[in-house]
């Protein structure tokens, strides 16, 4: 069962003025998750290292949840990280019923 011990904002992308989706930021709503940060990487960009660190996070299954797409951005709330952002990559049910799967990764342009 897993250990849902940090909250996460979830945002997504609001419409601009013309009404296409590519707006500001806009809060949705925020969740209890488990993050499990992965091993991360490095990439030269522009002579330069870009780091990124990918995390798995595991939120329970609402129909709030069931929302999250890849656009969406998650920002965590308290705890040792407070306003570490994650871009959503990938959703998919957990292993354990009841549950989410979601992977982000953070150290990227958020966009």
């Amino acid at each position: 069962m897993p250990k849902l011990r940090d909250r996460l904002l979830f945002q997504a992308r609001g419409a601009d003025e013309n009404g296409d989706p590519g707006g500001g930021w806009e809060d949705r709503f925020s969740l209890f998750a488990e993050l499990d940060y992965q091993r991360g990487s490095e990439l030269a960009v522009s002579n330069r290292l870009e780091g990124r660190q990918p995390v798995a996070m595991t939120i329970r299954d609402s129909a709030q949840a069931r929302t999250i797409t890849a656009g969406f951005r998650a920002i965590v709330q308290g705890g040792q990280r407070p306003g570490e952002t994650f871009n959503i990559t990938a959703v998919a049910p957990a292993r354990a019923r009841g549950f989410l799967h979601l992977m982000g990764v953070s150290g990227v342009a958020s966009g």
